[in-house]
């Protein structure tokens, strides 16, 4: 996959630093953070205001998927290069909290789907990983 900077110049977005680091990130890992977890990390070099900013610019660029979790928090997680983050589910593990991109629904799921005004669209699957579960074995 592209590195960062190509990724945001692909996204017609601006290339700064802060968008890199942060962009990095989640490249680097499979989890999904909220807002509090990006500021506890990046506080020294950003303040939170600016994390917000960089976090919807990538949700609209459609770099990062937002997800509402069974505890009604928000989080973002990054897209892997998914066309388009709202026609497929996410497993979220309850003890790791790594996310994965579930494969897109069925195609008559969303032709149906499409037939109304969808506002809003969430599928959210949580439990335990396989690795967490052979962990605990």
């Amino acid at each position: 996959m592209s590195d960062s900077k190509e990724i945001l110049f692909s996204k017609n977005l601006r290339i700064t630093k802060s968008r890199i680091k942060i962009l990095d990130y989640f490249r680097n890992s499979n989890k999904a953070f909220s807002h509090t977890d990006l500021e506890k990390v990046f506080s020294v070099e950003m303040d939170r205001v600016s994390i917000y900013r960089i976090l919807h610019a990538f949700e609209e660029a459609e770099i990062l998927c937002k997800i509402i979790d069974s505890n009604a928090s928000t989080l973002y997680t990054f897209t892997g290069g998914h066309a388009s983050h709202t026609d497929h589910p996410h497993f979220k593990c309850n003890e790791c909290d790594n996310v994965q991109h579930l494969p897109d629904l069925p195609k008559q799921y969303l032709e149906k789907l499409n037939k109304h005004k969808i506002t809003s669209f969430q599928l959210v699957v949580e439990g335990t990983c396989e690795q967490c579960l052979d962990k605990n074995e």
